[in-house]
């Protein structure tokens, strides 16, 4: 619009010059030098007028002062390192010196994973009523010079079994550990043990300051009647009291 009001009062000034050269031009209807006068300046104030309004709109985009983009540092509440952030300048049809400043929103922070330690604890002692003694033969018959083993479950691992035995002549005492799951084993070699006389053996179970008590028996069976005379038969209902507080737990 302001273009074409430029070129109307360019039109004019043209024209009213030629009609004061001429001092009349007929077809604009300008009869004198007077009125090619005024009609000069009324042309010349529209051409002003038109071209001043039109002159940003007119100036090629090159022409533009256009800044470079550049990079803002902005520290975030939750990181300690600033985050680039980019700025960019988009021109338009504004006027020399107002850039159109767009900017770009930092990225959100990355989750902080706070990492947590679970104390360690230790494996709690079982109690002590969780110790327990209870004993067989493995060959509650056994013949001479033969050997017979005291099974023992004592219901704790690595408790101390001691096992006594009372012979007709003599007492033979031997030891082991429990097991992982608790049980025992001790062998007694039997040697020229009076046949037909019951053993008693008494069991002590000892683990963690605590003891208990249990009994088993076997008898010895004659096996060379020639070399050794199976006279001395033992009583089966001889009355025994085992060593321990328990009561006897025969196998």
């Amino acid at each position: 619009m302001w273009n074409l009001l430029a070129l109307v009062g360019l039109a004019g000034v043209i024209v009213a010059v030629v009609a004061l050269i001429r001092g009349r031009v007929r077809w604009a209807r300008i009869g004198s030098r007077k009125v090619a006068a005024g009609v000069l300046g009324g042309s010349f104030l529209v051409f002003v007028t038109g071209a001043a309004f039109a002159a940003p709109a007119a100036l090629p985009q090159h022409d533009l002062a256009v800044a470079p983009p550049s990079t803002t540092n902005i520290a975030t509440a939750s990181s300690s390192s600033p985050v680039p952030v980019e700025t960019s300048y988009t021109p338009s049809s504004a006027p020399v010196g107002k850039p159109v400043v767009t900017a770009v929103a930092p990225p959100p922070p990355a989750p902080t994973t706070v990492a947590s330690f679970a104390p360690r604890t230790r494996t709690p002692v079982p109690p002590s009523a969780g110790l327990s003694c209870t004993a067989s033969m493995s060959d509650p018959h056994p013949a001479d010079y033969a050997t017979t083993d005291v099974l023992v479950h004592t219901g704790r691992a690595g408790a101390s079994v001691t096992a006594t035995a009372h012979y007709k002549t003599t007492d033979t005492t031997h030891s082991a550990q429990a097991s992982g799951n608790g049980d025992a084993d001790i062998t007694f070699h039997i040697s020229r043990a009076t046949p037909g006389f019951t053993v008693y053996v008494d069991i002590a179970v000892t683990a963690q300051g605590e003891t208990t008590f249990c009994s088993t028996f076997f008898t010895p069976r004659c096996t060379s009647p020639g070399k050794f005379p199976c006279t001395e038969m033992d009583d089966p209902h001889r009355s025994y009291t085992p060593t321990g507080r328990n009561s006897v737990d025969s196998g």
